[in-house]
């Protein structure tokens, strides 16, 4: 009868144990569904904010607009500081969200792939615990 109870006992400890890791494993998909997301639309948001660069460093400027020292103080700055920041944005910037991204896709694949391992662990011992019970229970 001792021997019931003890397994009964370990039975409802491990249900709950595998509740627990259920839930922390949808959670974790979840989020790993967000971050891949989000990866997806600044990938895409890189591609389009590359495909404007005519329009950040050739602005439309009319003839009466900018002339003379001006002008060229413009065109200075468009080939200078202008060009430099917008290509660091996209190059180094932007990258470098991506990589971090990335590596924590990579970091949640790996935790939802340690809980489902700890699931299958759990399932095998719930299956021994209900065999111990019914081998038991037929004594």
């Amino acid at each position: 009868m001792l021997d019931l109870y003890r397994i009964n006992r370990d039975l409802m400890v491990i249900q709950g144990a595998m509740n627990s890791a259920n839930s922390r494993l949808a959670g974790k998909k979840e989020e790993l569904e967000r971050l891949e997301k989000a990866l997806t639309d600044l990938k895409e948001n890189k591609s389009n904010f590359k495909d404007q660069k005519d329009v950040c460093l050739d602005p439309e400027l009319t003839a009466h607009t900018l002339h003379g020292k001006n002008a060229r103080q413009l065109d200075d700055l468009k080939k200078g500081d202008i060009q430099a920041s917008f290509v660091g944005i996209p190059n180094e910037q932007i990258s470098q969200a991506e990589s971090d991204l990335s590596a924590q896709v990579t970091a949640i694949k790996q935790e939802i792939g340690s809980i489902e391992s700890n699931i299958a662990t759990m399932e095998s011992k719930h299956r021994q615990l209900i065999t111990e019970r019914q081998e038991v229970l037929n004594l």
